[in-house]
């Protein structure tokens, strides 16, 4: 089997894929002993939830026991921008990883860096975690790791770190799953006409899960009562926003998506059968109908000023 990648894989594009996934017949027995290809081979774009799915498909395969190999990108822009995360090194250490056009699987070289190509698409640098519950807490250890390599003041780190812990930790409170991912990326805008406003850190945190509507009938059955026939597709999704409905009740956790939405400039939910979209800077929000894959994608963007950064003359951009 065979799961090929467009040449611009972001959200709009998941769902096209994850018709092919959906088609296997896993069986009783699981898929134990076949084999499945995922081909990268024509990707030429992806975003930072593109970065996460990108991890998160092998080892979806993975833990459904199929032998997992990877086809690498032709493209060295498209290289550049994964190994940029750190993720190559997983990849090669966990499946079979062949470069493109190759028969045999690849070896991954520590010594050999990978040249960083200038594009206006990708940054030359971010940061990936694969999230399990037992390692949770060691993100109270990237703190200073983020505020290094972004440049970040402190107040702009904190709301960063607040964020991840309350969405990385709705992967195991709600999701059923085992397993998320987390990326960082900051992306220099050569559009912005204020010249105080240098880019955008964009926060991606994604998991394949059951999604958001049916953690609600799981989890909060009570709490949403006669409401269940209404709160469908994003409308779930914007309800979730709602103080305290999706809070953990945790002492050190549990903000809620509410407190979330209130820290980020630009906030994307898509899970189930919505994405909902709310925009604080230009007070907009709407919400559409679609058919997401199974799971919960959530792409936070904060504005960076230059009151935001320590040093103006930020490492690591276009």
């Amino acid at each position: 089997m065979v799961i090929e990648f467009p040449e611009r894989f972001f959200p709009g594009a998941l769902q096209t894929i994850w018709n092919n996934i959906d088609e296997l017949n896993f069986g009783k027995e699981g898929a134990s002993g076949r084999e499945i290809t995922v081909d990268m081979s024509n990707l030429k774009y992806t975003d930072a939830e593109g970065v996460n799915y990108i991890v998160l498909f092998p080892i979806f395969f993975d833990n459904m026991k199929f032998t997992v190999n990877i086809i690498l990108p032709n493209s060295k822009n498209v290289i550049s921008f994964v190994e940029s995360f750190g993720i190559l090194e997983y990849l090669y250490s966990n499946f079979n990883v062949f470069e493109s056009g190759k028969k045999h699987p690849s070896v991954y070289d520590k010594t050999e860096k990978v040249t960083n190509v200038q594009n206006e698409f990708f940054s030359k640098t971010g940061l990936n975690y694969i999230i399990k519950q037992d390692n949770i807490s060691n993100i109270f250890r990237e703190e200073k790791n983020w505020r290094n390599l972004f440049s970040l003041n402190e107040i702009l780190t904190k709301n960063c770190l607040q964020c991840v812990f309350e969405l990385a930790d709705n992967i195991f409170a709600h999701s059923k799953e085992n397993a998320g991912c987390v990326t960082l990326q900051f992306r220099k805008s050569p559009h912005l006409k204020n010249k105080s406003h240098i880019g955008q850190l964009l926060l991606a945190v994604s998991d394949l899960g059951i999604g958001i509507e049916e953690s609600f009938k799981h989890f909060h059955r009570n709490e949403i009562g006669d409401k269940s026939d209404k709160l469908k597709g994003w409308k779930i999704l914007k309800y979730a926003l709602e103080p305290g409905v999706s809070s953990t009740g945790l002492s050190l956790r549990g903000y809620g998506l509410h407190h979330v939405s209130k820290l980020s400039d630009i906030l994307t939910i898509s899970s189930g059968y919505g994405v909902y979209y709310l925009n604080n800077r230009k007070n907009i929000n709407k919400g559409q109908k679609t058919k997401f894959i199974p799971g919960t994608s959530i792409l936070i963007t904060f504005d960076i000023y230059n009151e935001n950064i320590n040093n103006i003359k930020l490492k690591h951009t276009i």
